[in-house]
């Protein structure tokens, strides 16, 4: 009775651990769950500003090639107007009197005090109307610096085409902002790699999906859960201990039991065997008083007896 009764009662209790492990599994679903949401949407997050970012970043034809190659034809162009301003020579018309000059073939009203100068980069006609004409060539040196220029202007111009832009501030501008996405692209791929780890993002959002199929969505007391939790394992541990003791009697008294009843089998054996060679002597000691006298019968029946003791008690 107390065996059946311990018995029940650890069935009880593991169906209490059960039950309450249950709930905790489910309580710490919940939670992977939260934590595994927010990590996606950060990952799906910094996806979506990459993806931005190498988009507007292939749009971009700027190359740091193109780039050096734009600053050395700009250098260069630096250079050459340089070198023309040291050669060309450079006149001043200063006016006496208002007077109106044609210079190029553009009429330039010049008052009195005021003054009008001009470079020679390439022959050129100053006119004073009703007066004359004054024509000035540059020398072969000028000549050859404004080719340089002109070459230096055309290097230019090819290398800004080339990146998709207008003129050198605009190519720096192009260039700043691809520098920018290339370093954000980088940080963004870093960031992805990290929030996955060695995971892959399909199989995440496959364990988030059964994460969220596995449990209810009722509100849940966590202290609660993990104390009853505890509560449960306390009493399964007791149930456990008074279950195991109760086995241990029951089979003590089994074996007991078992022990006693080998002693009765032996000694019903025994019995079972002295009685019957106590049959058997009796029905010899009857054969032979029919064959010999008393006197040597009772000799032989002593014999027989002796012998009978003796192989009880050697029994």
């Amino acid at each position: 009775e107390a065996a059946t009764t311990a018995a029940a009662r650890l069935g009880e209790a593991t169906d209490r651990v059960g039950a309450a492990r249950r709930v905790v599994a489910d309580l710490a679903a919940r939670d992977e769950a939260r934590l595994l949401t927010a990590r996606l949407g950060r990952i799906d997050a910094a996806r979506g500003e990459l993806e931005v970012a190498t988009v507007e970043l292939s749009g971009i034809m700027m190359t740091a090639k193109g780039f050096r190659d734009i600053e050395a034809a700009a250098a260069d162009v630096d250079i050459a107007q340089a070198q023309v301003d040291l050669v060309v020579p450079a006149l001043t018309f200063t006016a006496e009197s208002d007077v109106e000059l044609i210079v190029g073939g553009q009429r330039i009203a010049v008052r009195v005090g005021q003054s009008h100068a001009v470079n020679v980069v390439e022959t050129t006609d100053i006119e004073v109307p009703g007066i004359g004409r004054l024509s000035i060539a540059p020398g072969a040196t000028v000549t050859d610096i404004r080719a340089k220029s002109a070459a230096a202007q055309e290097r230019l111009a090819a290398a800004l085409a080339g990146a998709g832009v207008a003129d050198i501030e605009s190519a720096r501008v192009c260039h700043r902002r691809r520098t920018e996405l290339q370093s954000l692209r980088d940080q963004l791929a870093a960031t992805v790699s990290g929030l996955l780890g060695d995971d892959d993002a399909t199989e995440l959002w496959t364990r988030l999906d059964g994460l969220r199929a596995g449990h209810t969505d009722a509100a849940v007391d966590a202290a609660g859960v993990r104390a009853e939790l505890a509560a449960a394992e306390q009493a399964h541990a007791e149930a456990t201990a008074a279950y195991r003791a109760q086995r241990a009697l029951v089979d003590a008294a089994a074996a007991q039991s078992v022990e006693r009843d080998t002693r009765a089998a032996l000694l019903q054996d025994r019995a079972t065997t002295a009685a019957n060679e106590h049959t058997a002597a009796r029905d010899r000691l009857a054969a032979q008083r029919s064959e010999v006298a008393d006197d040597d019968l009772a000799v032989r029946s002593q014999v027989t007896a002796d012998d009978a003791a003796r192989a009880q008690a050697a029994a």
